[in-house]
């Protein structure tokens, strides 16, 4: 998949198939990748993110997506 911004788009690491995902949403959409669960879970991010000196860790055992947010159309 090419963009205007990158040559192509890289691996989702959860995902089998390596790919991004994106829900539509009003006049928005999210964008999103699978979770530690290897699910699709409808762009539900996860709750139990813990921190860890500055940055976000998953845990194995999290149910969710990352969500990358909501952006404009």
């Amino acid at each position: 998949m090419t963009t205007g911004f990158f040559k192509s788009l890289p691996n989702a690491h959860f995902a089998k198939t390596g790919i991004y995902r994106y829900r539509l949403k009003s006049n928005s959409y999210l964008l999103y990748s699978l979770g530690p669960d290897c699910r699709d879970d409808g762009a539900k991010p996860i709750k139990d993110v813990k921190p860890y000196k500055g940055a976000a860790w998953l845990q194995l055992e999290s149910e969710g997506d990352i969500v990358v947010g909501v952006n404009p159309i």
